[in-house]
Order: structure tokens, then sequence, then C-alpha cells
């Protein structure tokens, strides 16, 4: 038996599910962001390095495991207190960071601007799933 693809909901992004605070579980997000100049600046030591600090100024969330691709991000975060910052608020703040962090290392460097460094908090932000249990 088959079944009719146009039987089936279509959707052109994943729903965005509020997290859920539970007190007797964690609450772990799966986020992925983005910027919106394509390219392949993000892999590179000196954008991780900003990355890293950047996540150390957003303590809001906490980073765990985080792969970086050349043009996007992965991470799983949890929240770093209770009530936890909207998570929207929180990769605009950790993108803005990641920038300027970029910006102070490739004005050091005396290098001229890798593409996109300046529009790095313009990316979207993707949140996959709401909560997980370890």
């Amino acid at each position: 038996m088959s079944v009719d693809k146009t039987d089936l909901p279509q959707r052109k992004r994943l729903a965005h599910l509020p997290p859920v605070e539970r007190t007797d579980s964690p609450v772990i997000l799966f986020v992925t962001l983005t910027v919106q100049t394509r390219g392949d600046f993000l892999a590179s030591d000196i954008f991780h390095a900003a990355f890293l600090g950047a996540c150390s100024d957003a303590d809001a969330w906490l980073v765990g495991r985080y792969v970086i691709m050349p043009d996007h991000v992965h991470l799983f975060c949890a929240p770093g207190g209770f009530p936890a910052v909207s998570v929207r608020r929180w990769t605009q703040y950790l993108k803005r960071r990641v920038t300027i962090r970029l910006e102070e290392a490739v004005a050091g460097r005396g290098d001229a601007r890798p593409p996109g460094v300046g529009r790095a908090c313009a990316g979207r932000r993707r949140v996959h799933g709401s909560a997980a249990k370890l």
C-alpha cells in the first residue's frame, strides 16, 4: 500500500515548541544557529575561539555539546537559571557576542574582515524539540 504525500501535512519549517520546565527532569534543547550570508567562514579557529568566548558571555543558557559546520552551528543547551530566558533572546545575544568577538579578533590581527562577520547576528534560529530527558 502506498501513501499519497498530498494527504500528509506540509510544513516549510519545523514546529517550535516552548521548553517545558519540570522539577524532576532537565530541559535540554537542540538548537541550530545559521547566518544570513552563506559561506564557509565559520569553519575556522578564529570563529571557534569567538564562539567559546561568546558562550561564556551569554550564560543565560549553558551550551553543552556543539558542532560547528561551515555555515551553521548545532548545539545542545540547558537553562542557566530559572525562570529561563527565552531561547530567541538568548540566541540573539549569543550571535551579537560572537560578532563582537570576531570583529575584535580580526582587528587585533590586522586582517581584512572575513565575509559575513558583521552579519553573523542576522541569521535565523531554529529550535528542534522542546525538552529531552537524559
